[in-house]
């Protein structure tokens, strides 16, 4: 097929969608069409079975319904394309970004046998067509999908049982109501993905990193969880709690356009499981956290002045931009912990130049591990230090008098 040839099947099937009696169905059926720029391409209730369409740019592509069953889509990219209700059945996708993309309602279940014995045929096929649809019946299974870039994807609805998910990256993906059922999603960043009410039972998810994902209402029956960072589980938090942590993280989801933000002032948190949840910007001024098991939280610009954090775990959380003045610190764990400053941005979203510390002013430091911890631009005026572990530590360009930083290098910490 030349390109005058394929410029006429998408003027037809742009007819076709019209319902032109002059227009016909787009049949790319087992055509070659590797590494082709389509970037907006409109191709919606297409025949793509078996295309390869792999290093191929279909950003902002319409897709949706298509028959893409056995196709192969490897390194393509289809950022914010429309494949709502496509047939992914056996598709490759590895390595390809589907940021943005709309996977509303997709199939990606395993391809059948039978079904590529019957969606492969054609009219007129060539030598080169003929084997490739023989290979595709031959080596159809699961979507894969390994590797692939899928942040704020939506993935709503989706149909995705045993899919082959191993190392992509959903972060921020919407996943609400998909069915995940034996799916592979092993080493996948699922960082404040919403998975509420989505099915991952049987699901491999070792080694995922679901911190700071909306896990309302999801089934993880029997899944493999080994060296996952998963958020605590809902039913061990207070009701008052929980409700106002799931509306802050509807409000982060949403950059404040649904939900509302945290308040918990005074909160009585004592000895709380709050695993992995994201708590960036809570308000959580002089909440009783003692005991607390904050590990692997996003603590983005969470205000924790005057906390009680009495024998908390923090270890590798993210307190970039944290307020913790006047905060109590005594016998904490912070390994491996994160206080960078945050560029600061205007009403209009557009940085402004500055930069927001974590701040320590007058927080009580006693006995606290800060093994491992990263430092940069932290601010340590008038901090009490007494006593903290700060093996491996390391500060870069932090604000402190001279006794803390000699006691600080006494303990383990690093300059540089």
């Amino acid at each position: 097929m030349n390109s005058h040839e394929f410029v006429e099947i998408l003027k037809k099937h742009r007819k076709f969608l019209c319902r032109d009696s002059m227009g016909e169905r787009a049949n790319l059926k087992l055509q070659n069409l590797s590494g082709l720029n389509l970037k907006g391409v409109v191709l919606d209730s297409a025949l793509l079975c078996g295309a390869d369409l792999s290093r191929c740019n279909l950003t902002d592509g319409n897709f949706s319904c298509a028959d893409l069953f056995g196709a192969n889509l490897s390194e393509a990219n289809l950022a914010s394309a429309n494949l709502s209700k496509a047939d992914l059945r056996g598709a490759k996708l590895r390595n390809c970004n589907l940021s943005r993309v709309n996977l509303t309602g997709a199939d990606m279940r395993p391809g059948a046998v039978i079904d590529a014995a019957l969606k492969m045929k054609r009219d007129g096929m060539t030598a080169e067509q003929s084997a490739r649809a023989k290979e595709i019946q031959k080596t159809i299974s699961h979507t894969v999908l390994v590797d692939a870039k899928l942040e704020s994807a939506n993935l709503q609805e989706a149909e995705m049982y045993a899919c082959n998910l191993s190392g992509a990256n959903l972060s921020k993906a919407n996943l609400s109501g998909a069915s995940l059922k034996k799916a592979n999603l092993s080493r996948a960043n699922l960082t404040e993905a919403n998975l509420s009410r989505a099915n991952f039972s049987e699901a491999n998810l070792s080694a995922a990193n679901l911190r700071g994902a909306l896990l309302e209402a999801t089934n993880m029956t029997h899944a493999t969880l080994t060296d996952a960072f998963v958020p605590a589980a809902v039913d061990g938090i207070p009701p008052e709690v929980r409700e106002a942590l799931t509306d802050h993280n509807l409000w982060i989801a949403s950059n404040g356009a649904k939900g509302r933000r945290a308040q918990l002032v005074n909160a009585n948190l004592k000895q709380i499981d709050l695993t992995g949840w994201n708590l960036s910007g809570v308000d959580l001024r002089g909440a009783n956290l003692s005991g607390a098991n904050l590990r692997n939280c996003l603590m983005i610009l969470t205000n924790l002045s005057f906390a009680d954090l009495t024998r908390a775990n923090l270890e590798n959380s993210e307190l970039d931009g944290a307020d913790l003045s006047g905060a109590i610190l005594k016998d904490t764990s912070m390994k491996g912990a994160k206080f960078r400053a945050v560029a600061v941005a205007k009403k209009d979203g557009l940085l402004n130049g500055t930069f927001r510390p974590t701040n320590f002013m007058e927080a009580k430091i006693e006995s606290t591990d800060f093994s491992g911890a990263f430092f940069q631009g932290a601010q340590f005026s008038k901090a009490n230090l007494n006593g903290a572990v700060m093996g491996q530590a390391r500060f870069i360009d932090c604000d402190m008098d001279d006794a803390f930083r000699e006691t600080a290098t006494a303990n383990g910490a690093a300059f540089r």
